[in-house]
């Protein structure tokens, strides 16, 4: 069975796991350079630009999705900012590539690199957004169409299913009350006290949001956020069941089927 290039689940704190999709060096040493700085409860950062204020958290009309206090609470999570899941690549290379030139865009957008069918990695008000993409790999889809050529397989676009957010260094409570604006109280927590480290879990029909915790001068700081369609989370399971680790693939059935 062919794997998907993109995708390793791994183990967390408290049996919780994390989406890390390898984008190739250049992009890794990008994501490592845009995080050296970190933002505390009560700074404004550079010029007013604090990172809590620019981060995108919501689909776009979600209530409470600008960082207010709306009324009631997001319980759904379709897709992220202006797309929902599913869109194909060229779909969404077209809108970031939309407001990156738009001259009505109310926000900064630079679309920094990007691999077809794999990924696009964005800067969005200097904040670093990695778009993703799956689609069913070859071997399986001959399964069903034992018809199908490597051409028209290739021809065929992946999906949106998941974004990755990078951010400086930002007080995970600052972080915490903005997602709870926007969805409420979290589903779930693997958030150590001691170590400070692990995710505070949001689970929504059509989505999971995942705020991962680690400690910076003794305080805890949140620096990646995950969103992911659960529907897809669902169909990458069954189509790699043999891919992932049996424990692994056991914790990730239970909190979808949750």
């Amino acid at each position: 069975m062919q794997r998907f290039p993109a995708l390793i689940v791994r183990c967390a704190i408290g049996g919780l796991f994390a989406l890390t999709l390898w984008a190739g060096p250049q992009t890794a040493q990008t994501l490592e350079s845009e995080s050296g700085e970190f933002f505390e409860e009560g700074q404004t950062g550079g010029g007013g630009a604090l990172a809590p204020d620019n981060l995108l958290l919501a689909q776009a009309g979600a209530p409470g999705g600008a960082g207010g206090a709306g009324q009631p609470v997001a319980t759904a999570l379709r897709g992220f900012a202006e797309t929902p899941w599913r869109t194909t690549f060229t779909e969404v290379k077209a809108r970031l590539r939309n407001l990156a030139t738009s001259a009505a865009a109310v926000e900064r957008v630079e679309v920094l690199n990007e691999v077809r069918n794999e990924y696009i990695l964005v800067k969005r008000n200097d904040i670093l957004y990695r778009y993703s993409f799956y689609k069913t790999p070859f071997e399986v889809q001959r399964i069903a169409n034992h018809r199908l050529t490597r051409e028209e397989w290739d021809q065929e676009e992946a999906v949106f299913f998941h974004v990755k957010v990078i951010t400086p260094f930002i007080d995970a409570k600052l972080i915490n009350e903005r997602l709870e604006n926007i969805y409420g109280q979290r589903t779930s927590t693997t958030v150590d006290e001691k170590t400070q480290r692990g995710a505070n879990v949001w689970q929504l029909d059509g989505g999971l949001v995942f705020q991962w915790y680690e400690p910076y001068r003794q305080k805890p700081f949140t620096r990646t956020l995950d969103y992911l369609s659960r529907e897809m989370a669902e169909q990458i399971m069954r189509e790699y069941a043999n891919y992932f680790d049996s424990e692994e693939r056991i914790l990730l059935r239970d909190m979808l089927l949750q």
